[in-house]
């Protein structure tokens, strides 16, 4: 698929979002807790233009929401209890209800000047497959990957320990990744600040049972830290058989 046009092509201030994982489960009985305290940030303020949230359903591979991605995902982690919620790619709560100390998290993180790189990117659905192109621009120089996940919203299924009927519908469900060795993806190498790279993200439709209508496709950025691991440097949200540019 075509890349939208790029409106400011020397613009490298990028709005900043970081990466929210819940691992959780419809049968969990503490996971509704979580949910409720991520509702709650998400309706304060403006936290929810800080962050984008995916939902790793591995606490019991019968959840309709489980897939292997999604473990992979969690075992990065290293989760063990549930619900368990990790910011980006190194960062882990374990077992913390406390909205206040999320929106906390968030802000330690969160990049007011800007995010280091931005991304456009634009996808398109095959018989069997969620084919994305994607360009990465940086803001600052560094070495940086990409990767991209299939999220799929609206699966019903009855949440153990539920206190109101919107936890039994599961949104940004984890169904696929684009590579999960390493999980971070592919690797883009050196940009300078202002330079681009290209990658095409295949993503498989393993199951007949996931609904292509109600999925999306979430596109990671990560850039080489001090401790020579990529960790996430910016997230964005593309429609499927659409497109996004940089926001900026």
């Amino acid at each position: 698929p075509a890349l939208p046009e790029d409106a400011q092509p020397e613009n490298t201030v990028f709005n900043h979002r970081i990466l929210l994982v819940d691992h959780t489960g419809n049968t969990c009985g503490y996971c509704p807790q979580m949910m409720e305290a991520l509702k709650t940030v998400s309706e304060t303020g403006d936290y929810h233009s800080k962050y984008y949230e995916a939902m790793a359903h591995t606490y019991s591979n019968g959840d309709p929401a489980f897939s292997g991605a999604a473990s992979v995902v969690s075992n990065h982690h290293g989760v063990s209890s549930y619900p368990t919620l990790t910011y980006n790619f190194y960062h882990t709560t374990q077992s913390s209800y406390n909205d206040a100390h999320i929106m906390g998290q968030i802000d330690a993180l969160w990049k007011a000047e800007g995010a280091d790189a931005g991304i456009a990117a634009a996808a398109s659905l095959a018989s069997t497959s969620v084919i994305v192109n994607a360009e990465v621009k940086a803001a600052v120089d560094g070495e940086y990957s990409i990767t991209a996940w299939l999220l799929e919203d609206g699966i019903y299924a009855k949440q153990t320990n539920a206190t109101d009927e919107w936890m039994n519908t599961h949104n940004n469900a984890i169904r696929q990744a684009a590579t999960t060795s390493p999980l971070t993806g592919y690797e883009l190498g050196v940009l300078k600040a202002g330079k681009t790279a290209e990658q095409i993200l295949n993503l498989t439709i393993a199951r007949d049972t996931w609904n292509r209508d109600n999925m999306k496709v979430m596109l990671i950025v990560s850039k080489k830290d001090a401790n020579n691991r990529y960790d996430v440097a910016n997230v964005v949200l593309c429609p499927i058989n659409d497109s996004v540019t940089y926001n900026y």
